[in-house]
């Protein structure tokens, strides 16, 4: 059985801790197929991946889910994704701080009323 990648994840941290907290369900669980998994909990495989590798953060629904299907601590796990969620978006927010005023006034020249042309032989 191919191991769940770890390359992806922080050193430490919040993140890292939900991250390794279910690994570590998944190992007591016998290690179930993320398709296995995807299929209990109705995720495709893909999105169970990201979820275990560190890619793409888990909603708060799914982890119920996947921590139900793993016998796991669902109180516990939505305590440690709280805390992840915080951080992994102050992570992605970051890179915005590099925006100059001129970014933000050229990004803000759209609005509502601005009308939307259709690419060649779309209608709408």
């Amino acid at each position: 059985m191919a191991q769940l990648g770890t390359d992806r994840w922080p050193t430490d941290g919040l993140v890292r801790e939900l991250l390794e907290y279910l690994h570590e369900l998944h190992r007591l669980a016998g290690q179930p197929s993320l398709r296995d998994i995807g299929k209990a909990v109705s995720l495709g495989k893909s999105s169970v991946s990201a979820f275990f590798s560190g890619a793409r953060m888990i909603s708060r629904g799914n982890l119920e889910l996947v921590i139900e299907y793993l016998g796991g601590d669902v109180q516990h796990a939505e305590q440690l994704r709280r805390g992840a969620a915080t951080a992994w978006n102050t992570t992605r927010l970051t890179p915005a701080a590099t925006l100059t005023s001129s970014d933000v006034t050229e990004r803000s020249s759209w609005s509502p009323r601005t009308p939307v042309r259709a690419a060649p032989g779309m209608q709408f």
